[in-house]
This record gives structure tokens, C-alpha cells and sequence, in this order.
């Protein structure tokens, strides 16, 4: 059977005289409980860097994939809604209610996806400028009013279905005004948001 370190230290040590023996024996174990315990805090901090090195990789990932995802939604939605406006501006038999309605919708769905794509950026890459301070309200206002358009072709829809005859007289221009509404309740809605995020971030309120 194999002799313990203490045990080795002792014989060697005692050759010397007792109380040497005694003393180097207890600075040998101090250093070995200081060397174990040194050991496993440099473990430790290897495991604890693995471990941050592999979440932050995971989180490059997720922001990158996040940012190909953006970019891929908002390239499509562009595209898709300029080409509606151009058609709708290019052919004039397109001037009827519903398509109208599809018009004015395409023109919020439009800027709502710029804002948005904007806001989405300015938020993962911590810009502070001044457009960044009111590019929540711009977001807001855009995607209400987008909203706002896709209940707007509920109506129409609802009204061409429900009221067929109301709905020969139905001009594109009443879609045109309701629109002008929507975006006016919407700017409303988004400066009544700004008033009051500045009310508490003053602590006024």
C-alpha cells in the first residue's frame, strides 16, 4: 500500500529533528489544500468561459438569423406593396372601391414595414440619434394606420356582401376620405403616445 503524502513528509521530515519535521509537514499540506483549491477555481473559470464563449456564439446566431429573417420580410413586403400602388396607379379600371381599398391599405402596409424595419435595426444595434427617439411613435403610427386599412376592407367587404344595392353607389372616393381618417385617428393615437411616455418620463404623471 502506498504511503500518504503526510506520512511521507513525516519520515522524511523527522530525520531532521521532531519539531522541523512537525512544521514542514504542516506548511506541506497547507500548499497542497492551496494548490487543489487554486486547481479547481482555474476549472472553474475555463467551464465558466466555455460557457459564455458558447452564449454569446448563440446569440450572434439568433441576432444574425433575426436580421436575415428582417431583411427577407421586409424586401418582400416592399416589393409586393410598390408593385400593388404602381398597378393601381397605372390602370384606371382598377378605380373601384375595393381596389382602392387595397391601395390605400398597400401605402400603410408600406411605410409600416420601413418603420418597423428601421425600429427593428435601431434596437439591435443601440442607436441613440434623435430619429431613434421618435422612431417608436413613427412605428406606432404606421402600424395603426395599417390596421386601421386592413378594417377598412372588412367594411367594404361587408358592405359589397350585406348591402349589394347600397354598394353600387359606393364611390372609391369615400374610401379615399376613410382612409384620410384612419391616418388621422392613427397620428392622433401616436401622439397621444408620445405625450404621455414624455408625462412619465418626466414624472409629471
Amino acid at each position: 500500500m502506498e504511503a500518504t503524502d503526510k506520512e511521507i513528509l513525516k519520515n522524511s521530515s523527522g530525520l531532521l529533528s521532531p519539531g522541523l519535521g512537525n512544521q514542514t509537514t504542516d506548511y506541506y499540506m497547507r500548499w497542497r489544500v492551496n494548490f487543489s483549491t487554486t486547481s479547481e477555481s482555474f476549472v472553474n473559470m475555463a467551464d465558466n468561459k466555455t460557457l459564455a464563449s458558447s452564449r454569446r456564439e448563440a446569440e450572434e446566431f439568433i441576432m444574425t438569423a433575426d436580421q436575415i429573417a428582417a431583411s427577407i420580410v421586409c424586401v418582400v413586403g416592399v416589393l409586393a406593396n410598390t408593385a400593388a400602388i404602381v398597378t393601381f396607379v397605372v390602370q384606371r379600371k382598377l378605380k373601384t372601391p375595393s381596389y382602392t381599398a387595397v391601395f390605400c391599405s398597400s401605402i400603410a402596409d408600406l411605410m409600416a414595414l420601413i418603420a418597423r424595419y428601421l425600429l427593428f435595426f435601431i434596437d439591435v444595434f443601440n442607436i441613440e440619434t434623435m430619429i431613434s427617439d421618435h422612431m417608436y411613435g413613427i412605428s406606432l403610427f404606421t402600424n395603426v394606420s395599417s390596421n386601421f386599412h386592413v378594417l377598412i376592407i372588412a367594411v367594404i367587404r361587408y358592405i359589397y356582401v350585406s348591402k349589394p344595392f347600397y354598394s353600387l353607389t359606393f364611390q372609391y372616393s369615400k374610401v379615399l376620405l376613410m382612409s384620410f381618417g384612419a391616418w388621422l385617428t392613427s397620428l392622433f393615437i401616436a401622439a397621444l403616445y408620445r405625450i404621455l411616455l414624455y408625462l412619465l418620463q418626466e414624472k409629471v404623471i
